[in-house]
């Protein structure tokens, strides 16, 4: 099996503790730095992730743990096999390097975020990731490294609304879709934003969604799974953005908001998936940019030259 340190037997200081509650009892073991996730993701083999095949109440002290308690709980007295289970399921703290390499990829996840689905209010173009980068550090913007992206991003994108102007790059859809097929919204809320949301007496959800154009190929691939495509996505033309999300967001009642149908025209996938790539690729000339918005622009850079 692992062993403990030599010498002087196991030392809690230099490793991860795995903690693990089942029904009243408090297990722990000790596993090697950062071997946690390195054992999660098969990167690892059990005996090489432990400091020790012995399962502890408490592991800082050392108090191992009757037979009797780990057969109640996992079903066999063995500590390699009680090891094993507290290893897959257990709460870990992570070292400060893997927090640092945690918040790092969460950053720059957000930044790609930025990049790729969102459009300067002044030039209507997409901002460059050091532009992001440099608006988060401007406006110290805290990012949490455990929170998912899509349920952070609007915060930051008002934190940071001093230094850089950002607006969704999105279109609006009308998508309808059988309760029955329990996981949609939440696919939807991963690619897109829910604008408006009500559900029928029949079980029947009608949401008003802004898909950006990034993620309308992974929207509709991830949606043919719990679907088989049986659900409809339509078009809104000259959508006006909601004020607010109507009640129907918390309780499924009748959405306010909702448009009535007016202007809605039914899109083929296949046509809106090459609306999209021409919206994507389309690249907003200077002569179409609001004027005023140019005037501030060169003031602005003319007060950058004076300093």
């Amino acid at each position: 099996g692992a062993k403990g340190n030599k010498g002087n037997g196991p030392s809690s200081s230099g490793s991860q503790i795995v903690s693990l509650k089942v029904g009243k009892k408090h297990f722990e073991i000790l596993a090697k730095k950062g071997a946690v996730a390195a054992y999660r993701e098969g990167k690892m083999d059990l005996e090489d992730a432990l400091e020790i095949d012995e399962v502890f109440y408490d592991a800082h002290k050392f108090t191992k743990c009757s037979s009797s308690d780990l057969t109640a709980a996992f079903g066999t007295s063995d500590q390699l096999d009680c090891c094993e289970k507290i290893l897959k399921k257990g709460t870990f703290s992570l070292s400060q390097a893997e927090k640092k390499e945690k918040l790092n990829a969460q950053t720059d996840a957000v930044i790609s975020e930025l990049v790729r689905n969102y459009k300067s209010i002044v030039t209507h173009r997409s901002p460059s990731r050091d532009q992001v980068q440099d608006a988060i550090k401007t406006s110290r913007v805290k990012i949490e490294a455990e929170k998912p992206v899509h349920l952070q991003v609007d915060d930051i994108v008002d934190k940071i609304s001093n230094t850089l102007k950002l607006t969704r790059h999105e279109t609006d859809y009308t998508m309808r879709w059988d309760g029955k097929y329990g996981s949609v919204l939440s696919i939807i809320k991963r690619h897109a934003k829910v604008k408006g949301i009500s559900k029928s007496a029949d079980n029947i959800f009608t949401a008003d969604v802004g898909i950006p154009p990034s993620e309308y190929d992974a929207l509709i691939k991830e949606l043919k799974k719990p679907t088989n495509g049986d659900y409809e996505i339509e078009l809104i033309e000259q959508a006006q953005p909601m004020e607010k999300p109507g009640p129907g967001l918390s309780g499924f009642g009748p959405s306010t908001e909702k448009k009535k149908g007016k202007g809605k025209k039914k899109e083929t996938k296949a046509a809106a998936k090459a609306r999209y790539k021409a919206t994507a690729e389309r690249q907003i000339p200077p002569e179409e940019e609001d004027p005023l918005s140019r005037m501030r622009e060169e003031e602005d850079n003319a007060v950058r030259q004076g300093e």
